[in-house]
């Protein structure tokens, strides 16, 4: 596979279709602190639609209750958090398309990023044990047809576009712009991680928002980010909907049937494979200052500087 030569470039250049150009000393929202207070409006957006909407759930299943709640509460805080960043909605989706050239590489890190948290998850049940996630199962636990698709719908699709919309576009722009590129990714890797408030499920996240933040950096996309990210979350939902299947059926694998030893190699190899892999298709995906300055609205001697 040979590397892209270039970044197909998209850019709208309709008037008013960007903000102005940031300069290196005017702050940009969110800075640190500003984080912590629009991810605790988010949470409250979240729990305050679902405190609205519960009324619902007798009517409906529970998976379709889920996928109002997201879109409710996550794309309230969403608005709001666009709205404080004064960051148009129609400049970052005018960017959301990638380069067809690219495509192959972002497979391979989307398959090496399925190694490392694959190995991960299993390092912690080996450390933790089994940790009880019933509501999960419950809401994974589909009826039919349409349940299925509506959480599908929501968990690949709704979910990823409002959290890469927070995650890498607001607070990924303010904090690399406000501290450097490393503490952009490191930082909106961690909030990602809380946001999930789930034991089992953050320190996956983490791993998976330093690698699409690097993504992101990388090819000023945050279509690339939101291909991954949907890839990772439909991967998920289907192999736990096997689990469950396997469950009921009685063909689950029980724990105690791979050797601590074998399941520990096992993993170490996963983990390295998955990090050769997301290394490699990250130095092949080319950079792109000039669309990564068009999505923050900055100049692209600022973008290029933050390009990794």
């Amino acid at each position: 596979m040979r590397p892209p030569d270039a970044m197909r470039l998209d850019i709208p250049s309709a008037p008013g279709s960007a903000v102005p150009p940031a300069e290196p000393s005017r702050h940009v929202f969110p800075n640190l602190r500003q984080t912590f207070l629009l991810l605790i409006l988010f949470l409250g957006f979240t729990l305050l639609a679902a405190f609205v909407l519960s009324p619902l759930q007798g009517a409906l299943s529970r998976q379709a209750w889920f996928l109002l709640v997201v879109l409710a509460g996550e794309g309230m805080g969403v608005l709001v958090g666009l709205r404080l960043a004064r960051w148009p909605l129609r400049q970052v989706l005018a960017t959301l398309g990638f380069s067809t050239r690219t495509l192959g590489w972002l497979l391979v890190i989307g398959f090496g990023n399925l190694l490392l948290i694959g190995s991960l998850l299993y390092a912690i049940t080996r450390l933790f044990g089994p940790t009880e996630q019933a509501y999960l199962v419950e809401l994974f636990t589909v009826k039919n047809a349409g349940q299925f698709l509506i959480l599908f719908v929501t968990i690949a699709v709704a979910a990823p576009l409002l959290e890469e919309l927070l995650l890498r576009g607001i607070l990924l722009r303010g904090l690399t712009l406000n501290r450097g590129a490393w503490a952009g990714v490191l930082w909106s890797a961690f909030f990602f991680a809380v946001i999930h408030l789930n034991p089992l499920q953050a320190a996956p996240a983490f791993v998976n928002g330093v690698v699409w933040a690097l993504v992101l950096l990388r090819t000023g996309s945050l279509g690339t980010t939101l291909f991954l990210h949907s890839l990772n979350n439909g991967f998920v939902f289907l192999l736990v909907q096997l689990s469950l299947l396997a469950a009921r059926t009685g063909r689950h694998v029980e724990p105690g049937a791979v050797s601590p030893l074998a399941g520990a190699l096992v993993a170490l190899g996963m983990a390295l494979v998955g990090l050769w892999l997301v290394r490699t298709g990250l130095r092949q995906l080319p950079r792109a200052p000039l669309r990564l300055a068009a999505m923050w609205g900055v100049s692209t001697e600022i973008a290029t500087s933050r390009v990794v």
